[in-house]
């Protein structure tokens, strides 16, 4: 090919090059919609960020606690409690989560009169940080029928310590930190038999689940099972 001819096409790619380097300016300058999906582009999809951040190696214990029996179903503890400890783990969070049954399997001893302070509970199965959660509300939406939210209170405490165990959020929000999980429920939902309402249940259980985890790490709005 003739060096003119090269030279040529090689011209034209550059003014090609530049109009577009012009052309995106332009849009950036004048407000122009292309600007959007760029942004997206280089700063990545919406996020959460994660409320606090746990101490990564400390054997922890996610507890949920409803002794005022919010819940249905004692059982949805263990469901909330699983699902948070599961998604903490996969997401390196933490690296070492005390199982929830020896918790809940010591506060099942508790007799009429008697509770077992979340301290000792923590103790007796050699968990240091307890992630406590307390239930305040349970059920279907208002003014929506196919959506249950539950709303629950969160504190992290250091059983280590005897006096002033608290580590988060400060004293000045002494009933813990607020949030809400949403379920949506899938398009021709029916709840019409207890079966049908359990399944609802487990699957409320499991988004509440997956809403305390999310208060410890960064994830995407879209796909946040936390109500802010």
């Amino acid at each position: 090919m003739a060096l003119d001819s090269r030279y040529s096409r090689y011209s034209t790619l550059r003014r090609f090059a530049a109009g577009s380097l012009l052309a995106c300016a332009s849009c950036v300058l004048s407000g122009c919609n292309i600007v959007a999906p760029v942004v997206m582009i280089v700063e990545g999809p919406p996020k959460h960020e994660a409320q606090f951040k746990l101490s990564k190696d400390r054997p922890t214990l996610i507890l949920v606690d409803d002794r005022v029996n919010v819940l249905p179903r004692p059982t949805l503890r263990i469901t909330m409690s699983k699902q948070a400890q599961e998604d903490l783990l996969k997401k390196g969070t933490l690296t070492k989560v005390i199982d929830c049954g020896s918790a809940y399997a010591v506060i099942a001893r508790d007799r009429e009169g008697t509770v077992t302070s979340l301290i000792d509970v923590a103790r007796t199965v050699e968990a240091e940080v307890i992630v406590s959660v307390t239930i305040d509300s349970w059920g279907r939406t208002p003014g929506n029928e196919m959506q249950a939210e539950c709303t629950f209170r969160v504190r992290v405490l250091d059983a280590t310590k005897d006096k002033e165990p608290r580590i988060w959020p400060p004293n000045t929000m002494p009933e813990g930190a607020s949030f809400r999980a949403v379920y949506k429920m899938p398009a021709g939902t029916e709840i019409n038999t207890e079966s049908q309402a359990r399944l609802i249940q487990e699957e409320l259980g499991r988004q509440t689940g997956r809403a305390i985890g999310q208060v410890f790490y960064e994830h995407e709005k879209k796909s946040s099972a936390l109500a802010f």
